[in-house]
């Protein structure tokens, strides 16, 4: 396998409909209908540029959902609107895409030493605004990481991953009902135990699929 060239790792859109399409094949899913249909019929996956590493789940408001039924009586008879969004900011797959490479370093070099300074960077990167696109390419001429020989696949495994679990922790909090509904504060936040709930919700799913 070849060594990292420094741009092989962006996570794309199709990385990101593949894994919310895994999770909502999952077993685990599949057997409770009322989460196989919020997700699969009633959440819209987006992609929203930005430079935040960040990914929420919402509930859409009433306009929102009106505004996407079809005006033709005909069209309109059976139809079903979306009521949930997850957003991923383009910031969050350019994180991830570093993070993954950091992770690979690691198994392919054993240096924690190396790791943490690589992640305190990237923590400074994000503090101060600065994750993008060319975060892999900055990260390259930081750490000399054309001596560590990472391998594709590996760093590829990596990241499909850590967007596994984030997309399946933004699915827990839908499936769990802790976004808003008609006639509550549409601004209300999560609570720690909801975002608790939402990981141990992952955390079955992913074993599932």
């Amino acid at each position: 396998m070849s060594n990292w060239n420094g741009t092989a790792y962006h996570l794309s859109e199709a990385d990101v409909s593949s894994a919310f399409n895994a999770i909502c094949s999952s077993e685990l899913v599949q057997l409770r209908r009322e989460h196989c249909a919020r997700l699969t019929l009633e959440t819209r996956v987006e992609i929203r540029d930005g430079l935040s590493v960040n990914a929420f789940a919402s509930r859409m408001s009433d306009d929102e959902i009106k505004e996407q039924i079809p005006k033709d009586p005909a069209k309109a008879k059976g139809f079903i609107p979306h009521k949930y969004r997850i957003a991923i900011l383009q910031g969050m797959l350019d994180w991830i895409s570093a993070l993954s490479v950091v992770i690979a370093i690691l198994d392919r070099t054993g240096s924690t030493r190396k790791a943490r300074a690589m992640l305190k960077w990237m923590r400074g990167a994000a503090t101060m605004g600065c994750v993008g696109s060319d975060l892999l390419l900055r990260m390259w001429d930081k750490f000399h990481l054309e001596e560590d020989s990472v391998q594709e696949e590996v760093a590829r495994m990596y990241a499909k991953t850590i967007l596994m679990a984030v997309m399946a922790h933004e699915c827990g909090h839908i499936c769990l009902g802790h976004l808003p509904y008609r006639g509550q504060d549409m601004h209300c936040s999560i609570s720690r135990n909801d975002e608790r709930q939402a990981d141990s919700w992952a955390s079955a799913v992913l074993q599932s699929c």
